[in-house]
């Protein structure tokens, strides 16, 4: 038997990963004529060193949509094509978000459990595709939780710039007194903060996009900012209870206040869903 990536990849220092993939391609091409092959990366090839005696042939391979795909004949037994089955549900999982890199190794990893499953080596097939699959799951809600640890400080920083801006305006002079300023900011602040306590504990799934990550947490520190500013009007309104009338009057206690009101944020409902990895069937 020979390994026709082995034989391929001596000479691929002379060649652009551009022209050794055709070359690759192509060589497959001629190993399953009557096949749609549109090959990025080959993970595992095995033929016979003559085909036309018959013999076994295994292909497997990413192609350019990053997807994982095989080719092999003889067909499987029942049993290497439940264990298959499993792979295929794996490989199912969304993850055209993810880097490219890490597509590429999640795929090659469960291209290990194909390999592994269709030599009959069930065990280790089971192995490998469990790995794959507690790779891709950390990715994922890595993912999530970077998109909303980066939108959460850019809108930060965004609405304490523009709400100092208009605080330093000479007709913003009535804002300055309610300490309205201060609270908004410090009503933003406790939304970022609780999103971040929030983000170290969810698992969050990042294959809805990065537009729902946003809304979410544009929602939530937008109500964390206008809680703020509530509780900076209700700390100087004479419609409030008799306990906000007991609280010194001075600046720290507004900034306080608007910080607990921005940091219950938390209690808004999620619009991203959280991550829960399909329960796999068991072994049959």
């Amino acid at each position: 038997m020979k390994s026709l990536v082995n034989l391929i990849r001596r000479q691929s220092s002379s060649w652009d990963e551009e022209d050794y993939r055709k070359r690759m391609e192509a060589s497959i091409r001629k190993v399953w004529p009557d096949q749609e092959i549109d090959l990025h990366q080959i993970i595992f090839h095995e033929e016979p060193d003559d085909i036309s005696v018959g013999g076994r042939r295994l292909t497997i391979f990413i192609d350019r949509a990053l997807d994982l795909d095989w080719l092999v004949h003889p067909n499987t037994d029942e049993k290497v094509s439940n264990e298959l089955s499993r792979v295929t549900a794996v490989a199912s999982i969304p993850c055209k978000h993810l880097p490219k890199e890490e597509q590429i190794a999640f795929r090659q990893m469960l291209g290990a459990a194909v390999n592994c499953a269709i030599r009959g080596n069930a065990d280790e097939a089971e192995k490998q595709r469990k790995t794959a699959r507690e790779f891709i799951d950390k990715r994922i809600t890595e993912r999530s939780r970077l998109w909303s640890l980066t939108f959460a400080f850019a809108l930060l920083l965004v609405i304490t710039t523009i709400v100092w801006f208009f605080g330093a305006l000479p007709f913003s002079s009535r804002l300055d007194t309610l300490n309205l300023t201060g609270s908004l900011t410090f009503g933003c602040l406790g939304a970022y903060v609780s999103v971040v306590y929030g983000s170290s504990r969810d698992k969050r799934d990042s294959s809805s996009g990065k537009w729902l990550h946003f809304i979410e947490i544009l929602s939530r520190m937008s109500v964390g900012a206008l809680g703020g500013l509530l509780s900076g009007l209700l700390l100087e309104s004479s419609f409030s209870p008799q306990v906000f009338h007991n609280i010194p009057p001075e600046p720290n206690a507004a900034l306080v206040f608007g910080f607990i009101a921005g940091f219950s944020e938390k209690f808004i409902p999620r619009i991203v869903s959280s991550y829960e990895p399909p329960k796999e069937s068991e072994k049959t």
